[in-house]
């Protein structure tokens, strides 16, 4: 009897000794979980705002056709490049939110320079679902273009400066 109460009594503590050590192992474990659904979420922003970057980037080419052909210089297509601009700079800071916001103001301008230019919108200037919802408590408008001026002060604000050539749209595929 006293052989079994002692095994027993083994038993028992060998038990509450594997117990209390599997705490710190499942902290542990949560932990790294966390860590790597925050890694995710941080390549999900990194795929959505390059998608916006993408998308608005080919309003912008529809924007400058359009202003080229007809000569209609409002200078919405000049600050939808520079909001790009700015957008593609705060991509290469890791800023994606922000940077997606930026792109978005940027297509709504080159929106403006296709309506004020007599153009049919591309399907890629409206925006979708996730973009709805990036925007849903962005800052106003005015406050993103003062953002984007006090970045970019030099950059030009005429239509007529890039009836040329436009500048790179796309963001930066990181090194």
């Amino acid at each position: 009897k006293i052989m079994k109460k002692f095994l027993i009594g083994l038993l028992v503590l060998m038990f509450a000794v594997a117990v209390v050590d599997a705490g710190p192992k499942r902290k542990a474990i949560r932990k790294k979980a966390v860590r790597k659904a925050v890694v995710k979420q941080r390549a999900i922003n990194n795929v959505a705002a390059k998608r916006v970057i993408r998308r608005t980037a080919l309003v912008i080419r529809k924007a400058h056709q359009l202003v080229k052909q007809n000569k209609n210089y409002t200078g919405h297509l000049a600050r939808a490049i520079r909001q790009q601009k700015f957008a593609r700079i705060l991509f290469a800071k890791k800023m994606f939110l922000q940077s997606a916001r930026h792109s978005i103001r940027a297509r709504r301008l080159a929106l403006q320079a296709i309506a004020l230019n007599k153009g049919t919108p591309p399907k890629e200037g409206t925006l979708d679902k996730e973009e709805t919802n990036l925007m849903a408590d962005a800052p106003k408008d005015e406050e993103m273009d003062k953002e984007a001026e006090k970045e970019m002060p030099d950059e030009s604000i005429k239509d007529e400066n890039f009836l040329e050539d436009l500048p790179a749209l796309e963001a930066e595929e990181e090194k």
